[in-house]
């Protein structure tokens, strides 16, 4: 918007050949196009061809055509503004378009690696611990069994969003919308997302931030009681109490994973 209105100035101030320095508002929508996608850019150009249609309105004198060429000079500005709609679709589709195929390679990714971390890792790797945990302390909160799967497949999958390179990886995927809705990956993404802070579409969104913190005080419990300096590592009853001191999550997700602790330690004899 700044540079569309610094182009509208530009044009107003320039003594001559004002028709010509009609096509610095070709930058303000191409950027538009590449970095805001489709429709914010679609609109960018029309704002921009409505802001030389008042100028032609207002001062139809001073785009150097005479009074009595004003027909002309108005197809020109329709011309030049057909052009500027057109290159506009035409460089935000293309990058869509690589974006697009950018996620697909991502969710492509994303999947295998899932499909690693499901069948490739013990019980005693710090992805396979996380999930597991996660689970337990969804169920004891009663999330929608629709959600368990997501957040097993968010625990095997937290390690990669832990970076800025990989949440953005992570990010552009489910913006992108293209894993199947039910799927693990399109349900652990959301909640990947949301464990960064960043705002959530979707109808479920409270659930999706539920499940994150759920993924959250999960991943720091296995890190309070796995670390490899015995010095630092806590017992996981200590390890409790330190999520608590730290007051950083509420306390029906911390009595939840008191809950799970405590039926990890004393669990229930076997049913003969």
């Amino acid at each position: 918007m700044l540079s569309m209105l610094a182009a509208f100035g530009l044009v107003k101030v320039v003594l001559s050949d004002k028709v010509a320095f009609l096509n610095i508002y070709f930058i303000p929508v191409l950027l538009a196009g590449y970095y805001l996608g489709k429709k914010p850019a679609i609109l960018t150009s029309i704002a921009s061809v409505l802001l030389m249609i008042i100028f032609f309105i207002r001062w139809p004198a001073e785009l150097g055509f005479a009074p009595d060429g004003q027909l002309y000079t108005g197809l020109s500005l329709v011309v030049w503004g057909c052009f500027l709609v057109l290159a506009t679709i035409m460089v935000s589709t293309i990058n869509e378009n690589r974006q697009r195929r950018m996620a697909l390679a991502t969710l492509a990714l994303l999947e295998k690696y899932l499909r690693r971390a499901t069948n490739g890792n013990g019980p005693e790797s710090h992805v396979a611990r996380v999930a597991s945990l996660a689970i337990a302390i969804a169920k004891d909160l009663r999330i929608p069994s629709d959600f368990l799967v997501g957040i097993e497949a968010a625990g095997l999958l937290h390690d990669i969003g832990d970076s800025d390179e990989g949440f953005d990886l992570v990010e552009n995927s489910g913006v992108a919308g293209i894993a199947q809705p039910g799927s693990q990956v399109g349900v652990a993404l959301p909640i990947l997302i949301a464990g960064r802070g960043r705002p959530v579409r979707h109808a479920d969104w409270a659930a999706f931030r539920t499940s994150a913190r759920i993924l959250a005080i999960a991943d720091l419990y296995d890190e309070l009681t796995q670390k490899a300096d015995s010095d630092q590592r806590f017992a996981p009853w200590p390890a409790v109490e330190e999520l608590e001191r730290r007051n950083r999550f509420d306390r029906a997700l911390t009595n939840a994973l008191k809950h799970v602790v405590q039926r990890q330690l004393s669990p229930e004899p076997a049913t003969p």
